[in-house]
């Protein structure tokens, strides 16, 4: 199962499943670790005895965007379910998770994930202002340059150092 967005965990909540009239306790873990955008990251539904759900459907909700990504995830040889991130768009995502019976688990949603741009990338970031294409001799000209990640994501602080260079 993929998830195509990534995060960074700033909180973790206990989460608690009801199947078959069995309560088994299942908490997030390693969800306030850094998730970097593109990466390949994962965070655990920590079972607490034998595994109660042979499933479970995780859903990440950016809270801006409203875009969902799903993947489903089942029990290790630990009972825990080892969930991966591999997220592209940089937000904020709640954190939800419903077991194999389709009991929504307590605690879905209290759980936040922020999900932080990748590493920067030259061919994505953009370079704009009257500056970047003319300039005359002895006149102060100007320009920004905006950088973005590999999935297009602005990059606030960071980077390579970056040359300039003028011809003419």
């Amino acid at each position: 199962s993929k998830i195509e967005e990534s995060l960074i965990g700033s909180s973790s909540a206990c989460i608690f499943a009801s199947d078959s009239g069995t309560s088994q306790p299942y908490a997030f873990t390693d969800t306030e670790q850094e998730f970097t955008a593109g990466g390949a990251d994962t965070f655990l539904i920590q079972g607490n005895g034998p595994p109660v759900a042979t499933s479970f459907g995780v859903t990440f909700i950016n809270t801006e965007t409203q875009r969902a990504l799903l993947t489903t995830v089942v029990p290790d040889n630990g009972g825990n379910f080892v969930v991966p991130v591999n997220a592209e768009q940089a937000g904020v995502y709640a954190v939800y998770a419903v077991s194999s019976t389709g009991v929504s688990v307590d605690g879905s949603g209290a759980t936040v994930i922020t999900v932080t741009p990748g590493s920067f990338s030259a061919s994505n970031s953009e370079i704009s202002g009257a500056g970047a294409s003319s300039a005359a001799v002895g006149e102060l000209s100007t320009f920004s340059i905006v950088g973005r990640d590999p999935f297009g994501n602005q990059v606030r602080s960071g980077g390579p150092e970056l040359i300039m260079s003028a011809v003419g």
